[in-house]
């Protein structure tokens, strides 16, 4: 029988090295209690225990769920029982979502699950089926969080214009993500404009040099107008200094000072 103190010499040594694991006795490998000793004294070392544990051990939930608490690892390391378990599996993903991959199929097309994954971190719609990719409430509250996160989505679901507003209300770059379709839909494009001006820059020429659809961007963000013909920058500037000066005639200001990026004007007596 081992005693007390030889486990805690036993602890000392996997203290200082983790692989000395295999060299002690047999019995104490598989006893779950010595076990949760173990995760207990080594919980700042992430100690790297699971890759050593007994296929019996690695079936045992309350010893998966105490690992957890102080190290993260690939699903595939523990049974597949476990790997279709919603505690274990939601654990998992909160502080490492890439083990989302190793979960098993069912979780994967469980709608209600996958709904909670993806709040956790919207990166999890790349893991999920085929189905899950193609579901809208699951897919709008990804892109909702990370508009990025449409690639993974189904083709017909990047064709779907309120999870495209939603993705680029997040990720205005996520426009290059969306459909052919939509991005010849002008409509849309004035919709998008009006969340964020940015996303003229992933537009196609002929909506980039569309005059309502430049001057609703500029409004939003004047930084777009890089992505202007000269023409329409000079005539941004233009109806920039008539707005300027009307604003200071509301104030019932005396004289203005404009100053342009590239130019700057003399005052104006009011």
């Amino acid at each position: 029988m081992v005693t007390s103190k030889q486990e805690d010499r036993y602890i000392k040594k996997l203290e200082e090295d983790i692989g000395y694991f295999p060299s002690i006795p047999d019995n104490l490998q598989n006893d779950k209690n010595f076990i949760l000793k173990i995760i207990n004294y080594l919980e700042d070392h992430g100690s790297g225990l699971v890759f050593y544990l007994s296929d019996e051990l690695k079936s045992d939930k309350e010893i998966v769920l105490k690992l957890m608490d102080y190290e993260s690892f690939p699903l595939s390391l523990i049974s597949e029982k476990l790997q279709d378990d919603e505690d274990v599996v939601r654990k998992s993903i909160r502080s490492a979502p890439y083990t989302m991959r190793n979960a098993s199929s069912r979780l994967k097309n469980n709608k209600e699950f996958m709904l909670e994954a993806v709040i956790i971190n919207s990166s999890i719609l790349n893991y999920g089926s085929e189905n899950i990719k193609d579901d809208e409430d699951i897919v709008f509250e990804a892109v909702t969080s990370d508009g990025y996160t449409l690639s993974y989505a189904s083709e017909r679901l990047k064709d779907n214009k309120r999870i495209a507003l939603a993705a680029v209300s997040s990720k205005y770059a996520s426009f290059n993500r969306i459909s052919d379709r939509l991005k010849n839909d002008r409509e849309l494009l004035i919709e998008m404009v009006n969340i964020n001006g940015l996303v003229i820059s992933g537009f196609l020429e002929k909506f980039k040099n569309d005059k309502e659809i430049a001057l609703l961007a500029y409004k939003n963000n004047k930084s777009v107008s890089k992505y202007f013909t000269r023409d329409l920058k000079e005539e941004l500037r233009d109806k920039d200094i008539i707005k300027y000066l009307e604003s200071c005639l509301l104030k019932k200001k005396l004289e203005c000072e404009l100053v342009d990026s590239s130019v700057e004007y003399k005052k104006f007596k009011i």
